[in-house]
């Protein structure tokens, strides 16, 4: 029977460590599974990385799907309803009689909500509203989640900040935990940014502390979505024995599936509680036979066709180095095709490079630049796996560099290439 170690995170302790029931024995009695209790924490951690920011349209009256009560000094009222959880379009999937359906089975089978007890749009929705009282434009979000706006604040249309822990507004939510419905609460900044209408995030985060044999160590845990979802969450360590990190790379996020390397041995990211109450890892005794994106991994097989029809694949730079570039036309400051222009400038006559981008974004760019590289659409029904493999999300800027054995170096955002590629080439 597997040896299940559960670590219960207690608050205000030294340090900030949670003090946790200790592993019996040596190393080499390391537990199997980690159940680890996780605390929330308000606004942004060390986590956050390039967190995207969602906008909010506001539609007519009779747009929810179902009645609020609204303020009575408030005119030119508009409504928002924001659905909680990424796969939360499988509940009006269910009312259209479609339960059958794969996506309806899947999002059951992940845990979304309880199929027998599927919750109605309404208690599915974090409500908010925005007009005019007076001659100043209001918004006003439901914080207690009632349905009801006339007991919460009215509050200005200003521009948004992300970064205040002082200016967030606390909301709550009802979310499934596995088991059953739970509220849920959250902080959210709200306003208007560089484009039109209004603008929001949700700003949390989760950490623990736990001990392992002799070591104790810190966890912070980050959700990649700024909505009401708990989707693609990543895990890193931020600290342990008396240290703390002040900053995270995004080369030391851990995925669900992938693995945590502890001094006592590997864990996997094997799951995290639907309400991010509690992560679960697993310990594996064969982290060097694994294939993964992951830094010391095997880097997963791929064959892929450019953009100007060379099929290329992971045998065509077997013996050598070579650098996969994601680059995105989501907006960031500089352009990642810039970024990736003095790149190519610097490493295109020493390394082998494979650009990556979606259909319509920067490819075409590149190409009339004659840069060194190949250059590869994410998007063409070719490249299908090789995407899946290796663009981990929309808007990716992730490299990964493969080495001549065939296992992932290094992987990183392409705005620290400079920093990264020098700790491998001089």
């Amino acid at each position: 029977m597997k040896r299940i170690f559960i670590a219960i995170f207690l608050i205000g302790l030294l340090f900030g460590m949670g003090s946790n029931i200790d592993c019996i024995g040596q190393s080499k009695y390391l537990p199997d599974t980690l159940i680890i209790k996780m605390k929330q924490e308000k606004g942004r951690g060390l986590l956050n990385y390039q967190r995207g920011i969602s906008d909010l349209v506001f539609r007519s009256l009779d747009s929810l799907g179902f009645e609020v009560i609204l303020p009575d000094h408030i005119t030119d009222i508009r409504l928002r309803g924001e659905i909680v959880d990424y796969d939360a379009y499988g509940f009006q999937l269910h009312t259209k009689e479609q339960k059958d359906s794969l996506n309806w089975k899947e999002i059951a089978a992940r845990k979304k909500f309880d199929p027998y007890h599927p919750i109605s749009l309404r208690d599915n929705s974090v409500c908010m509203l925005t007009g005019m009282r007076g001659k100043d434009s209001v918004y006003i979000i439901d914080q207690n989640n009632n349905k009801d706006f006339r007991d919460d604040t009215v509050r200005l249309v200003k521009p948004i900040d992300l970064y205040s822990r002082e200016k967030l507004i606390p909301c709550d939510y009802t979310i499934f935990n596995g088991k059953k419905y739970v509220t849920a609460h959250t902080w959210m900044a709200i306003g208007t940014w560089r484009r039109e209408g209004l603008w929001y995030q949700v700003l949390q985060h989760y950490t623990t502390g736990f001990n392992l044999d002799k070591s104790n160590y810190e966890l912070e845990v980050y959700i990649s979505e700024s909505r009401f979802y708990t989707y693609r969450p990543q895990i890193a360590i931020i600290g342990g024995n008396g240290i703390r990190k002040d900053t995270v790379a995004p080369g030391e996020y851990v995925g669900v599936g992938e693995y945590i390397l502890l001094k006592e041995g590997v864990y996997r990211f094997a799951d995290l509680a639907q309400d991010c109450s509690y992560v679960t890892l697993v310990r594996e005794d064969h982290y060097l036979d694994k294939s993964g994106i992951q830094p010391g991994l095997l880097a997963p097989a791929f064959k892929c066709n450019t953009t100007n029809g060379d099929s290329i694949s992971s045998e065509t730079y077997k013996g050598s180095y070579v650098l996969l570039v994601n680059i995105s036309a989501c907006y960031s400051v500089p352009g990642s095709q810039e970024v990736y222009k003095d790149l190519a400038e610097k490493y295109g006559p020493k390394l082998d490079m494979v650009v990556i981008d979606r259909a319509g974004g920067y490819l075409k760019q590149i190409e009339n630049w004659n840069q060194a590289g190949k250059l590869v659409n994410a998007d063409t029904p070719d490249n299908k796996e090789f995407a899946k493999k290796y663009r981990p999300d929309y808007c990716s800027r992730t490299c990964f560099l493969i080495g001549p054995n065939g296992r992932i170096v290094d992987k990183f955002e392409i705005f620290d290439w400079e920093k990264n590629l020098a700790k491998h080439f001089k």
